[in-house]
């Protein structure tokens, strides 16, 4: 990246100190979905229409604020007090963001974006975050309302994420920022930099051959780059390394405060259940739980997922079986397919009843 900020270096702490708090890079997201909706606002603007209490919306917040364009108005931003995180804590942009600054400095991954690929909802935010960031718009923007910083932390929070699959060999032949450069049998000298909190220009000096134990260094034509043993051992001596953990907060199912919207969001959110308890030290007592159930269940493929239909979940003894085999409450399990399922039936009716009227 061509633009720079200053961030804490790290190179003698006891695993990785991020450079900025979880509160700093909420209100980060804040100002980049703000800024993202003025975006849209100036292509969307319409002079035969309110545009902006749609695009209000869309940011959680009410749309009353006694403004005619609030969104032209660059004192109307995160600072202004009209915005709550939780307001955003439900965007894609949030949910994946906070996700990754577990995975890029607690060394946490999530089950639920554990497959990121260059298809994945991160890695299109990823190229967003990375245009945007350079863009004239957020660059002009930045002189009225400063933005472009958020950008510039949110990309780091996944460029670190991205650098630590680098690091584990995790899902190599598909990365989820496949664009950030050419494939190399390593770390870049950024990756490694953004692992150890260290600047590029101190690794770059300590890789010099002229030192007593340089940092080992190998090229593939202009790029040069460390191999994932060198840098693991590397960071491990310097108390920068932090060991992986699968974690998931999808396969934490809270049945009792949770609604599912559809069927498509409940089996969702069970397939997550799964891969969260097949991750566990006790994952065959699952597997064996599920066989018993019905043959075929339990499906591997590229994820592990349960072989059930949206017609499934009005099965309310198959359902009991399932969420008592998953850990879960099965009668309450059995109560909240039917609720997703006539969310469903209630969704179609109303099509049907919008179809009719003139």
């Amino acid at each position: 990246m061509n633009q720079t900020y200053p961030i804490d270096n790290a190179e003698e702490t006891q695993g990785l100190k991020p450079p900025f708090t979880r509160e700093q890079l909420q209100a980060d997201v804040g100002t980049v979905l703000i800024t993202v909706a003025r975006l849209t606002r100036w292509m969307f603007f319409r002079s035969d229409r309110n545009t902006s209490t749609p695009l209000l919306h869309l940011l959680g917040h009410p749309g009353e604020v006694g403004l005619q364009d609030a969104l032209g108005v660059p004192e109307f931003d995160w600072e202004s007090g009209e915005f709550r995180y939780d307001m955003v804590a439900t965007t894609a942009l949030a949910e994946d963001t906070d996700k990754l600054f577990d995975l890029a400095y607690l060394g946490h991954i999530d089950t639920d974006v554990a497959d990121l690929c260059s298809e994945s909802g991160p890695s299109w935010t990823s190229r967003i975050l990375k245009d945007l960031h350079s863009s004239h718009f957020v660059a002009e923007w930045n002189e009225y309302s400063r933005c472009q910083e958020s950008f510039w932390r949110c990309l780091q929070v996944y460029e670190t994420a991205h650098a630590r699959l680098v690091l584990e060999g995790i899902e190599r032949d598909d990365l989820f920022m496949d664009w950030h450069g050419p494939a190399l049998d390593g770390l870049t000298i950024r990756q490694l930099s953004l692992l150890s909190g260290m600047t590029e220009a101190s690794l770059r000096t300590m890789a010099s051959p002229k030192r007593r134990n340089p940092l080992r260094t190998q090229s593939d034509g202009k790029n040069t780059f460390v191999s994932t043993a060198d840098a693991k051992e590397w960071l491990t001596a310097k108390r920068c390394y932090v060991p992986i953990k699968y974690t998931s907060r999808g396969g934490r199912v809270d049945l009792t405060r949770r609604r599912f919207n559809s069927a498509d969001d409940l089996l969702q959110a069970l397939d997550q259940r799964v891969r969260f308890l097949l991750s566990e030290p006790h994952d065959q007592e699952t597997k064996q739980k599920l066989g018993a159930i019905a043959p075929g269940l339990l499906v591997h493929a590229d994820r592990s997922y349960l072989h059930l239909d949206k017609a499934g979940l009005d099965d309310s003894d198959l359902m009991t079986r399932i969420g008592d085999a998953l850990g879960l409450s099965g009668s309450l399990l059995a109560l909240r397919a039917a609720e997703a399922r006539a969310l469903d039936r209630l969704r179609t009716v109303e099509r049907e009843i919008h179809s009719l009227i003139p």
